[in-house]
């Protein structure tokens, strides 16, 4: 078992007691936190919790050979700095099998887990278009049966999965780099409601500098650089005909460059990774702190963000408009709107963060 703590030593209330409340919402990780959060007594937007975390940005893995490449609306998969921020005691676990999960519900009202959403049953995907950075809240679990209750962001009502099967989603290695490793955490205690006025500009500014020049090059804006050029060798990389599912969850056979397209489709509009959605709540983000802070700056970038997010809506319904049927001729077509559309993308995100770069 791999804890980790982040704490401090100021007293705080414990939140075994409270009661969880479910809800949907835009993004899984933002979604589980939010949830939390309000059982805990701090009713905070989901749109300012992503904000804070940070996580927000571009990613773009590739994948040998034919299957799909994996995008991402985000850089960092839950880096726990809204909880960094908020005070928040976090507790991190990384075991294997269910004991690990029985035994955290016993003194706390949830469990976040990350999971592969492919192998998730009530998801109806079947192994197929694996993603392993997918986040769900564990809130109860029934002994008889061995079947735990399941907090998904995307559903009404809560989900029932069998213990054997969330073990499988939890431990898959699917989707390399993004596996879920079995991770899980729980908020232990929370010190105080959150200070936008101060906490805000932080994460705006933190935001800027590993978007605008991270680490590495597969990240960011130069991220967007690089899979603009990859798409242009798509043709090449991702041929022959492969396994997908359609909307729908039935199995079916497609050509390997549409199925990349239609799963970029996904990745940017359905899986909650990122694309559109996330452009649009960091601006709404943006726009809070902004009016908190009197800051003309971060507004104009908040409108540069919703810009973009429109954008990235618009080319993730037109990818997802292809299927196993499109002609050859719709698949180049959509590809070559898609190379297009990034550079576009890639200016306008641009300018957005030198803007937050002087704050």
């Amino acid at each position: 078992m791999n804890d980790t703590l982040l704490s401090s030593s100021q007293p705080s209330a414990q939140i075994s007691t409270n009661v969880y409340v479910h809800a949907t919402g835009k993004h899984c990780e933002s979604t589980c936190q939010r949830n939390i959060l309000l059982s805990l007594g701090i009713d905070i937007e989901e749109n300012i919790i992503f904000g804070l975390d940070a996580s927000f940005g571009f990613a773009y893995h590739t994948v040998q050979g034919n299957s799909a490449d994996i995008v991402l609306g985000k850089q960092a998969i839950f880096p726990m700095n809204a909880a960094r921020l908020m005070g928040i005691d976090v507790e991190i676990h990384q075991s294997a099998g269910p004991s690990v999960l029985i035994e955290l519900l016993k003194k706390y009202t949830a469990v976040i887990t990350r999971v592969d959403i492919s192998l998730l049953p009530y998801w109806g995907l079947a192994g197929k278009a694996p993603f392993g950075g997918y986040f769900i809240n564990i809130i109860d679990y029934d002994e008889q049966s061995d079947w735990f209750e399941v907090s998904d962001s995307s559903f009404t009502d809560t989900q029932w999965i069998d213990s054997s099967e969330l073990c499988k989603a939890r431990s898959s290695t699917l989707s390399p780099p993004i596996n879920p490793a079995n991770w899980c955490c729980v908020f232990k205690s929370v010190k105080r409601q959150p200070n936008l006025h101060t906490i805000g500009p932080i994460a705006a500014k933190n935001l800027c500098r590993e978007v605008l020049k991270p680490n590495f090059r597969n990240l960011g804006i130069p991220g967007i650089k690089k899979l603009a050029k990859s798409a242009q060798n798509w043709p090449n990389t991702k041929r022959g005909s492969v396994d997908d599912v359609d909307g729908d969850g039935n199995p079916v056979k497609s050509d390997a460059l549409t199925r990349q397209l239609v799963y970029l489709g996904r990745q940017i509009e359905l899986f909650g990774t990122g694309g559109g959605l996330f452009r649009l709540m960091i601006s709404d983000f943006l726009t809070h702190i902004a009016k908190i802070n009197n800051n003309e700056t971060i507004l104009k970038a908040a409108e540069l963000f919703t810009e973009s997010g429109i954008l990235w809506q618009s080319v993730g319904q037109e990818l997802l408009a292809l299927s196993p049927l499109s002609s050859s001729e719709t698949t180049d077509s959509t590809l070559k709107m898609l190379i297009h559309e990034l550079a576009k993308i890639e200016a306008i995100e641009k300018s957005a963060l030198e803007k937050l770069a002087f704050i």
